[in-house]
């Protein structure tokens, strides 16, 4: 004998009505065409609903919505000014019945406390996720941030605390010394697409120069950097992408946080690490002896995204008045320190 049905007009559960998660419906309980309610906590019906039910003589309590439990304090150590740490990894866990999507992760200190990356996307009733976390301090001293996280699910948003610390060096490590052996680094320019490129490798540069790789000229303009692997030297990564076709574009960053989150992006191919460079400090200055290497983006502009890289002062103020974007430490946007 089928049991009473109840119609349901609204169901709250922290303030949100059955109508929030979708057309109210009712269980036909002990094992009706739609499944059996359960006498306690949600109720899972064969259809893949989740809906209050008419049990017996009672409703049973409303369903349980898709709510993410955040892990506790997250401390990513004591790092020196001027590196950054490896990524360290939060879990985040769906603690409810219904399926949980994360729509933002971002941190309050994005300039510090970094957001490499996370695989929180739909999270599954008791799944999880993670977000990868990484410190790169400017200035001494302790951190706490809050890291935000925006879902669907209930007390949206909701965040967890980020710790560190900033520590300074206790000896600063000595650039390579003016006898240290130097690569040559070769600009290039596309007039049909309005983009540049730079490259080392001497392979590359010679299809660039006679041709297989058409439209490609260079610009007359060149820098000089370190070999990969050189004390005090960090190393540039490389990325490759055709996404953007029939326009292709490379991209280099010393920024080692940086250069983890684009390992992350499936838009850009890691291509390997391809020279050495000193980083600046945080405001953008080099140590003696070494020249700012400026960084600038078009911001898109073409329907592609395109970096260029100069010494030049003059070079790098004509593409600001053009639209391009400073990008590096400082004001003038420095991305690494290179030798005369």
């Amino acid at each position: 004998m089928l049991a009473r049905i109840l119609t349901l007009t609204a169901v709250v559960l922290a303030g949100v009505t059955a109508a929030a998660w979708g057309q109210p419906q009712c269980c036909v309980s002990n094992g009706g065409p739609s499944g059996a309610c359960a006498p306690t906590g949600q109720i899972m019906c064969m259809d893949g609903t989740v809906s209050a039910c008419m049990c017996g003589s009672g409703m049973s309590p409303p369903p349980s919505l898709g709510q993410l439990a955040m892990p506790s304090t997250v401390n990513l150590g004591a790092i020196t000014i001027g590196t950054t740490s490896l990524a360290v990894a939060a879990r985040i866990t769906n603690v409810g019945a219904l399926p949980v999507t994360v729509s933002g992760v971002a941190s309050d200190a994005p300039l510090e406390i970094i957001v490499v990356g996370h695989t929180c996307g739909v999270i599954p009733g008791g799944g999880s996720c993670t977000v990868d976390l990484a410190f790169q301090p400017r200035v001494e001293g302790a951190r706490r941030a809050p890291v935000r996280v925006t879902s669907n699910g209930l007390g949206s948003p909701q965040s967890f605390v980020v710790t560190a610390t900033a520590v300074a060096p206790s000896t600063s490590a000595a650039p390579p010394g003016s006898d240290a052996p130097r690569l040559t680094v070769v600009e290039y320019a596309h007039a049909a697409w309005d983009h540049y490129f730079v490259t080392v490798l001497t392979g590359e540069i010679a299809k660039l120069d006679d041709g297989t790789f058409a439209g490609w000229r260079r610009t007359g303009l060149a820098f000089k950097v370190y070999p990969n692997g050189l004390p005090g030297t960090v190393s540039m990564c490389r990325f490759f992408s055709t996404t953007f076709a029939p326009r292709s574009s490379h991209f280099y960053t010393p920024d080692a946080a940086e250069c983890a989150k684009v390992r992350n992006n499936p838009d850009w191919s890691f291509e390997g690490d391809v020279f050495g460079v000193v980083l600046p400090s945080a405001a953008g200055l080099c140590p003696t002896g070494l020249l700012p290497l400026y960084r600038l983006y078009n911001n898109g502009r073409g329907g592609a995204p395109n970096h260029r890289y100069t010494l030049d002062t003059g070079v790098r103020a004509i593409m600001v008045a053009f639209g391009w974007i400073p990008e590096g430490a400082g004001p003038l946007g420095v991305s690494a320190c290179t030798p005369a």
